[in-house]
């Protein structure tokens, strides 16, 4: 198996043919229906079936692509980064459930770096996604929580996925909503004082299963449910509504303005807010630097 077999499976993929491929790729048609069979030969798996209306790729052949695209994008960010005569550039990028603690922690690490060149990225995401993310080496670190109800099942997907949880902070659960909300006098809130009002919680698509969702607490019954996909929608809906979304800890005054107030929810135990990481990559001075600021936000939680 080689890089220019990866490639080709990739642009097969893009043009949805073999001949269109093979013209942007300025080789024979020939040529590259031998690379590929020689490839499928190896690997002993059908990758697409040639139709009438181009190629279809198989379920195998879908997963190896996925796979693919992961390679190619790794080895063009190597390229880029280690090309003769280019200048040294830093990258560091972090993906997250919804957390402002964590954004405002991201935007420390860049402020800190002064008059370089750099590429950071963070991504605010599922928590399916951070999981993928940090295996395929896209992130080098992720953010999640565990709780009681779904510890069990993600350190088994971390562990077959060869990361590492380590906690950064426990906190309790807090219910998140707007600040003259009927609610907002209690010092303190049960699942049953939630109940009457709209539950809202983070889109989790592809990964439907409770533990891998943000809901860090079961409703004892949801019959308002808001689903959303980012937090300026989140925040546009509890504004504007009796709506209310379940969070890892209160957050610093820094991070909102007065119309929120952040309730502590009795009665289900502490959640661990942890990083993720791989455990075959050693950790980078911008990652250090990332959770000590994170340290330092969350201290004050």
């Amino acid at each position: 198996m080689t890089l220019q077999q990866l490639r080709y499976v990739a642009s097969i993929a893009e043009y949805g043919s073999l001949s269109k491929a093979a013209r942007e790729l300025y080789i024979a048609q020939p040529s590259l229906s031998k690379s590929i069979a020689e490839l499928e030969k190896e690997i002993q798996k059908t990758l697409f079936v040639r139709t009438p209306r181009g190629v279809l790729f198989t379920d195998e052949g879908t997963e190896f692509l996925a796979y693919a695209r992961q390679v190619l994008q790794q080895m063009d960010t190597l390229e880029k980064r280690y090309e003769i005569g280019s200048v040294t550039k830093h990258y560091f990028t972090v993906s997250s459930q919804h957390y402002p603690f964590a954004s405002e922690a991201f935007s420390k690490v860049v402020e800190s770096v002064k008059d370089e060149l750099y590429e950071f990225m963070y991504i605010e995401t599922q928590t399916q996604e951070i999981i993928d993310n940090v295996k395929s080496l896209k992130s080098e670190v992720g953010l999640l929580y565990l709780s009681p109800l779904n510890s069990t099942v993600i350190k088994r997907v971390l562990k077959e996925a060869h990361l590492i949880f380590e906690p950064l902070f426990e906190t309790l659960p807090y219910a998140c909503m707007r600040r003259n909300h009927p609610l907002a006098q209690k010092p303190s809130l049960t699942l049953l004082d939630l109940t009457p009002y709209p539950f809202l919680t983070y889109n989790q698509s592809h990964s439907n299963t409770y533990s891998m969702s943000e809901i860090i607490l079961q409703p004892l019954h949801i019959n308002k449910h808001l689903i959303v996909s980012d937090r300026s929608s989140a925040t546009s809906l509890m504004l504007y509504s009796d709506a209310y979304c379940i969070t890892a800890g209160a957050y610093p005054g820094t991070l909102h303005d007065e119309s929120w107030i952040y309730i502590p929810i009795n009665g289900q135990g502490k959640l661990t807010v942890g990083q993720i990481r791989n455990e075959h990559m050693m950790i980078s001075k911008l990652a250090l630097r990332f959770l000590e600021a994170l340290q330092d936000i969350v201290g004050d939680i």
